[in-house]
């Protein structure tokens, strides 16, 4: 059976997710972090930085795409944070759009780009 997370989007298991932080206090359960890193989200945290770290073994595989790192983020905006405060844990949702084509689309052959092909529209 298909993941329902991936599914919805047509995301392939190795397309990684970004971790959403309800806050900074749940950094250390998920990932280790640099001295570089803790500076960097002193810096910009809550903001637009999504950090690349070490996961922990709390984060899924399909998470990660089964890689040894997880991309967390703390979001600025006020009620993203207080939604995921709620349940009391970070969450992983996919990204908004569905997925189309993976990989680099073609080099178009003389002329001018192309727009990329959708096979189906989104209802």
């Amino acid at each position: 059976m298909a993941d329902p997370t991936l599914s919805a989007d047509k995301k392939p298991r190795f397309d990684p997710l970004i971790v959403h932080l309800p806050d900074r206090a749940w950094l250390p359960r998920l990932a280790t972090a640099s001295s570089l890193a803790e500076d960097l989200m002193e810096k910009f945290w809550p903001g637009p930085l999504t950090i690349l770290l070490p996961k922990t073994g709390l984060i899924p595989e399909i998470v990660t795409a089964g890689l040894p790192t997880v991309a967390l983020r703390l979001s600025a905006h006020p009620l993203f944070p207080a939604i995921l405060r709620g349940p009391g844990r970070p969450a992983a949702p996919p990204g908004p759009n569905r997925v189309v084509r993976v990989g680099r689309p073609p080099a178009p052959k003389g002329g001018s780009p192309r727009p990329p092909q959708f096979s189906r529209v989104a209802k």
